[in-house]
This record gives structure tokens, sequence and C-alpha cells, in this order.
């Protein structure tokens, strides 16, 4: 993968220079040219490269995909990530996060992806388990504020590219 990822494309690349600086970006751009795909400037689509190396391990790609996360935990991941960041906070408590995910989860039963919702505290607990939440006791944050803001701006992005009813009252609210 090095022909992939070249000094010469970081020289050419202001962007990507400057994203770069970032151990977290550099990860992404690394990830990126593991699959053999040039390395893009956009820190969002960095970002995402780090969450795909991330959920691509076997054993929590398996855990993901059990329930109660039933392979929707990027939406629950998203809803949380939009409703801290809309608060413009990095933590939240456990009880303020609880309705947050049972409110996904109710869209998730509306929208045909479970018949009966998972309960919030074992979609937390999972999310925490085996993906990019931590919980310190009753405090519950990302493991990184750019894994925030990455989640997020995917809401936000889905949202527009979405169409629906529901995409165009959150669009309103945002």
């Amino acid at each position: 993968y090095t022909t992939l990822f070249r000094s010469d494309l970081l020289a050419r690349d202001t962007s990507l220079r400057h994203a770069a600086r970032s151990p977290l970006i550099l990860k992404g751009m690394l990830a990126q040219a593991k699959k053999g795909e040039v390395a893009s400037s956009s820190a969002f689509d960095l970002l995402g490269a780090v969450v795909d190396t991330f959920e691509e391990d076997q054993q929590r790609r398996l855990s993901l995909e059990e329930p109660p996360l039933d392979n929707q935990h990027r939406y629950f991941l998203e809803g949380l990530a939009y409703e801290l960041t809309s608060k413009q906070e990095t933590v939240a408590s456990r009880q303020e996060v609880l309705p947050v995910i049972s409110t996904a989860a109710k869209q998730l039963v509306e929208d045909g992806q479970f018949v009966v919702p998972p309960r919030s505290s074992e979609v937390l607990d999972a999310l925490s388990s085996h993906h990019l939440v931590h919980t310190d006791g009753q405090t519950v944050r990302f493991a990184h504020q750019r894994f925030q803001e990455y989640f997020a701006a995917t809401q936000l992005f889905r949202a527009c590219v979405g169409g629906s009813e529901r995409d165009v009252a959150f669009l309103r609210e945002a």
C-alpha cells in the first residue's frame, strides 16, 4: 500500500497534509491505503475509514450484528452524537442518554428494522462494550470528540439525502 500512501501526495495536498497532523486522521489515511484507496483530504472520509476499520474487527463485527444492536449501531451512535453536539456537549449522564437511545429504537421499529425496540440500557451497554462510546459510572461520552462530530455529521448527511417526512422535519429542527 505504500504506492498509494506516498509522501509526495502529502506534499501536494495542503488539506491532506494539515489533516494528517492528527494521529486519528493519519490512522484513517493508513486505513484507506491498506484497502487500496487513494487517501482523501476530507476529514469526514478519513474518520469514516477509521470507523470502518474499527468495525471490521471480526469479534467486534459479530457483537455489532447481534442483539440488542442488530447491526443498527450507527443509527444509535448518530442519534447520540447529534444530541450531544446540538447541546454543545461532549459528555452526558446515562439518564440523559437513555431517552435518546429509546427514541432511535422507536424510529427503527417504525422503519421495520426491529419488531420490538431493544432496551435502551442494553443498547448503551453494547455500544460501550463494542464501539466508540465510553461509560464511566453515570457519564457517557464518545472515545474522541471527532467520532462524535463524525456521527453527528453522518446523521445530518443522511437526512439531507433521505428526503422522507421525518428527514425534512429533522432538518427543520437542526
